[in-house]
């Protein structure tokens, strides 16, 4: 089953089923872990109003005025008219007005890089939309979902997956070593395979681009793009795919293992291995 393009909001797409990134990096963990996030999904409340500022700045424009709001106060439920205020509000990136302005900073500088613009100008490009669609994985089909920042597809450019990332940091190293550590290979893994089904092309037979596109949290607001080798590219589908075939098997089988009671670890110059 494939879903075309279709407005929900950040609630209702969170929760539709389907095996989604967010869900699928702590399989990286263990079963155990994968099984604990899909029954208590986190609520990200206020914690990242502002990250979804940023993107809707960026990515939806023309809509991000009327996806947040700016509280002038100090933020305590127990104040009448800031819970009003939030009751007003639901379902809306609630701001204060320190944040608003880091906000701002930081769209902008996703707005000043060269690729981001080139990215977005492209005819099709579409950014943010909720896909639906079902992966098969050997005789079995498992429903995904995903909400990639940016994907383009066209015969000139190939397919193209990019991700928007608030970092600490532009040095390449630093980025690489975040991309291991917290999962993004992943979840440009996923989005690729959300693209190849939407566009209905075979990802043998396409070119396929990777970006990370990666803008400082703080002054002086530095934004870069790592453009991933096609090593990269391959060693993260390959690790997508080893996890949707574990998954499948969990629940096969219904054993939800975790790491077992015997590990043998080396450490290593990084101080993280890929699965941590």
């Amino acid at each position: 089953m494939r879903t075309a393009n279709i407005y929900m909001t950040e609630a209702e797409y969170r929760a539709a089923p389907g095996v989604n990134y967010s869900t699928l990096k702590h399989l990286r963990k263990s079963p155990l872990h994968y099984k604990h996030a899909v029954e208590n999904p986190e609520d990200s409340g206020n914690d990242y109003a502002m990250l979804r500022h940023v993107h809707s700045s960026v990515l939806e424009p023309m809509c991000a005025h009327e996806q947040s709001v700016v509280w002038e106060g100090r933020r305590d439920t127990r104040n009448k008219d800031y819970a009003a205020f939030l009751e007003a509000n639901k379902g809306k990136n609630i701001l204060t007005v320190s944040e608003a302005a880091e906000a701002q900073s930081i769209a902008a500088a996703y707005n000043g890089n060269g690729l981001v613009r080139w990215l977005l100008a492209l005819t099709g490009t579409v950014t943010e939309a909720p896909w639906f669609w079902e992966q098969q994985v050997g005789d079995h089909w498992l429903p995904c979902k995903g909400k990639p920042d940016i994907i383009h597809y066209s015969v000139d450019h190939g397919l193209v997956v990019a991700d928007l990332k608030t970092f600490g940091d532009t040095s390449a190293q630093l980025i690489s070593y975040a991309a291991r550590k917290h999962g993004w290979l992943l979840q440009l893994a996923h989005y690729t395979r959300l693209a190849a089904d939407r566009y209905q092309v075979d990802l043998h037979q396409v070119p396929l681009r990777w970006f990370t596109i990666v803008a400082e949290d703080k002054a002086p607001w530095d934004c870069t793009a790592i453009e991933w080798d096609n090593a990269t590219k391959a060693g993260a589908l390959a690790e997508h795919q080893r996890l949707l075939e574990q998954l499948v098997e969990c629940e096969i089988t219904g054993q939800w293992p975790g790491r077992g009671e015997l590990q043998v670890a080396t450490a290593v110059a990084e101080g993280v291995t890929d699965a941590d």
